[in-house]
């Protein structure tokens, strides 16, 4: 199976940037980088995870959508105390997502596997990897 490729482009300035592809899910990939060696790590890591198949897509989402994921994901009524039960469900829905909802969160894994990202300046990072700023 194919690594991906990187691609070489000369600006106007005289600057080089490299464009790396890799086809996931049957869909082109695209990312740029300043330095080849930027570009060569992350085609490695990245291609490597799509041949074992633990490559999660991540997509961007606002906290309230995230949350929503988790209760559909965590929140399993066999699993708790209907009391228990009650009083996650009030936190989140009264408390917790109406101060929170319109917050974007830069890193949503798809699935359930957690995906470990450095939060980013300011931001906060839930139990499961996303990344969440203020909104703008």
């Amino acid at each position: 199976m194919a690594r991906g490729s990187i691609i070489t482009r000369t600006l106007n300035d005289g600057s080089k940037r490299y464009d790396t592809v890799i086809r996931i899910h049957g869909k082109q990939q695209w990312r740029t980088f300043q330095r080849k060696k930027e570009a060569e790590d992350w085609l490695d890591r990245h291609s490597t995870d799509i041949r074992d198949g633990t490559y999660r897509e991540i997509r961007k989402a606002t906290f309230g959508e995230y949350a929503e994921h988790w209760k559909q994901t965590h929140v399993i009524p066999e699993n708790f105390k209907p009391s228990t039960l009650n009083s996650c469900l009030s936190v989140l829905e009264r408390h917790i997502t109406p101060e929170l909802s319109i917050w974007a969160c830069s890193r949503y894994p798809r699935g359930n596997q957690c995906v470990q990202s450095e939060a980013s300046k300011g931001g906060t990072r839930t139990e499961n990897g996303a990344e969440c700023s203020e909104p703008a």
